[in-house]
């Protein structure tokens, strides 16, 4: 019984790495191409004290930060259980996948469930009170 298609990258699963590598400076890039252009009607900024005289190594530690803080805003968003649920969930699927049992059902049913959990969390309070009978 055959596990799925298996994909060979050219490199190993090192070249992942570089990948990931070459989109994080495409978006540092792009961030500070739109950083540096001025919308029409936007007045100058006053310069930060944040920078000193050369500027650019705050500024590389600041697109750094804002990096960071934006894919840890992106994977744990406002709820940190569903993101860890769905980390436990990949982790359970690839170690049952490696031990040869089929695992395609547990990332689904990890995800149905923690929405059906946060769901009944989020509107516990919203809930109308059934009329005495």
């Amino acid at each position: 019984m055959s596990a799925g298609p298996v994909v060979s990258w050219p490199g190993g699963e090192l070249a992942l790495l570089w990948l990931a590598a070459g989109y994080a400076s495409t978006g540092v890039a792009l961030l500070s191409f739109v950083r540096g252009r001025q919308l029409p009607g936007q007045t100058s900024r006053a310069p930060d004290e944040a920078h000193d005289d050369r500027g650019a190594p705050m500024v590389v530690v600041r697109w750094i930060h804002a990096f960071v803080e934006f894919w840890i805003d992106v994977i744990v968003g406002d709820d940190g259980t569903v993101a860890a649920t769905v980390l436990a969930a990949l982790l359970t699927t690839g170690g049952l996948q490696r031990a040869g049992l089929p695992a395609g059902w547990l990332l689904p049913a990890a995800v149905v469930g923690i929405t059906t959990v946060r769901l009944r969390r989020a509107t516990k309070g919203a809930r109308r009170p059934t009329p005495p009978r």
